[in-house]
């Protein structure tokens, strides 16, 4: 009788070993085990103020990153139009003013990361605390795809240039040089956001301060 009902429970015990082992080969690479959570999904793309960017064809940059997108410049692109980076869809514009002003800002997919940051193009990136203006006379730094980080002096407030595609009022000046393919690029002063690029010639440039497209949007810059 007891040899009889021992080789049942030998089979029942090489099965559930069988069984264990099977198991704990599914959880290999890239399967998380039960009680293990999954690794978090990375961005696809992180962002930074400062790094280039298409818009409808159009080359311009990324100004500040806000919570779900960044600011650029308005003439970049109108509502609606496709904005990409290396290649790749980033997201639409939902907002644009120009001119009168010049301020715009993308919706990005939920692929794309949004550093509060602005890169330094030299490997290093500035964190960005906040937003403010420096006294007249006062430092400010631009960072764009084409010349990189450079600074210089904030000259005036409330300036008004005329652009090819109409008059911009409410302008910074500052005497740092800039390049076609940076407009929208960010200004920044002691880590707070200042302004994003409208024009600029070999001896100035000129740009919309970031406030106004904060209120008229409901945004908020994304600080470190």
């Amino acid at each position: 009788m007891n040899r009889a009902r021992t080789r049942p429970r030998r089979r029942h015990a090489r099965l559930l070993a069988a069984l264990c082992l099977g198991l704990l080969a599914s959880t290999g690479p890239g399967v998380a085990a039960a009680g293990q959570s999954a690794p978090a999904e990375q961005p696809a793309l992180t962002l930074r103020g400062g790094q280039a960017i298409e818009i409808a064809g159009r080359h311009c940059a990324v100004g500040f990153t806000v919570a779900g997108g960044f600011l650029t410049a308005g003439h970049c692109g109108s509502v609606g139009a496709p904005v990409s980076a290396g290649g790749q869809s980033i997201g639409t514009v939902a907002g644009s003013v120009f001119p009168g002003s010049d301020m715009a800002w993308v919706r990005t997919t939920a692929s794309v990361g949004l550093a509060p940051e602005v890169d330094r193009h030299d490997g290093t990136a500035e964190v960005v605390t906040g937003v403010g203006l420096p006294t007249s006379g006062g430092e400010v730094c631009l960072t764009g795809p084409v010349g990189g980080w450079r600074c210089g002096s904030l000259l005036g407030l409330n300036q008004t240039v005329a652009t090819p595609g109409g008059t911009v009022t409410g302008l910074i000046r500052t005497d740092i040089p800039a390049f076609p393919g940076e407009s929208g690029a960010p200004l920044i002063a002691a880590g707070r956001a200042v302004g994003t690029l409208v024009t600029a010639t070999a001896t100035h440039s000129h740009f919309q301060p970031v406030t106004p497209a904060l209120h008229r949007w409901g945004l908020r810059i994304n600080t470190g």
